[in-house]
């Protein structure tokens, strides 16, 4: 059996022509559109209101006048983001916060989590 490539699972940002994309293996990158920007029915995603119209569909990214790219090259062609590390910092500033709060009680860290809207598989990673 071939092995795939995770697929997305979540759009975690859009900041035109890069987006930030969860895949189901947990990792967070991001992709460059800006390579396909000039390229046939790409140019459509030049314009930023429709280029912030992108879902996920079926494991990759779809606009929708049904541009989209592959799977495997939403990934392969990614890089890791350094948001994951600001987020840690987050986690752990808002985390000191409420044990300072509470007394110096440890405060769980699945409340801090869910308070920044991570995803746990995320989270879990941070620890």
């Amino acid at each position: 059996m071939i092995a795939m490539n995770p697929r997305v699972e979540k759009i975690l940002k859009i900041d035109f022509p890069v987006l930030t994309l969860q895949f189901t293996n947990g990792e967070i990158k991001n992709f460059s559109c800006e390579p396909y920007l000039d390229k046939g029915f790409f140019r459509e995603l030049q314009n930023v209101q429709y280029f912030s119209k992108a879902k996920v569909l079926d494991g990759t990214v779809a606009w929708p006048h049904e541009q989209d790219f592959c799977p495997d090259s939403l990934y392969l062609e990614s890089h890791p983001t350094t948001d994951l590390l600001e987020t840690y910092e987050d986690l752990r500033e808002l985390r000191a916060t409420k044990e300072q709060a509470a007394g110096q009680k440890p405060v769980p860290l699945h409340e801090v989590v869910a308070e920044l809207g991570l995803q746990p598989r995320l989270a879990d990673k941070m620890q």
